[in-house]
């Protein structure tokens, strides 16, 4: 029969290449999820970079078809708003009107800024002319005032 000492050193030699074999294939594993993780950071900073330039592209298209729907709803609407009195206007008729792809939510403070303008612009030309002298005016509504 051989020695206890070698029995012991051949058991220790393959525990030792048991566990050398078994931390290898662990190392192994874990350099794979680095590798794997790493790779979906970079997947996911490429994603969050296109969805950053796809919103402002969409923002950039979102202005560009308001400002275009504001300037076809404004010169449609000012040809119908401008030759009639603020009484006779319906507003529901006017909003009907409003350009495909846009609400009306986004309309209506447009129709209001719209009438407001008119309405300013019609009370402009209703007004006596700020060139006018101060005795101008008095002589113009009192009849003829003789200032001294």
């Amino acid at each position: 029969m051989s020695s206890p000492t070698a029995f012991l050193s051949t058991l220790a030699e393959s525990a030792a290449a048991i566990v050398a074999i078994v931390g290898g294939f662990l190392v192994s594993r874990l350099v794979s999820l680095s590798s794997e993780r790493e790779g979906l950071r970079r997947q996911l900073r490429h994603a969050e970079d296109q969805l950053s330039h796809v919103t402002t592209l969409y923002h950039d298209a979102h202005e560009t078809r308001l400002a275009t729907s504001v300037r076809h709803f404004t010169e449609w609407t000012l040809a119908k708003v401008i030759p009639v009195s603020p009484e006779t206007l319906d507003r529901e008729d006017l909003l009907e009107r409003i350009p495909r792809a846009s609400s009306r939510d986004e309309m209506e403070p447009v129709l209001d800024a719209l009438l407001q303008r008119v309405g300013d612009a019609k009370d402009q030309i209703g007004r006596p002319s700020m060139r006018t002298t101060p005795a101008t005016l008095i002589s113009t509504r009192c009849g003829s005032v003789v200032l001294t």
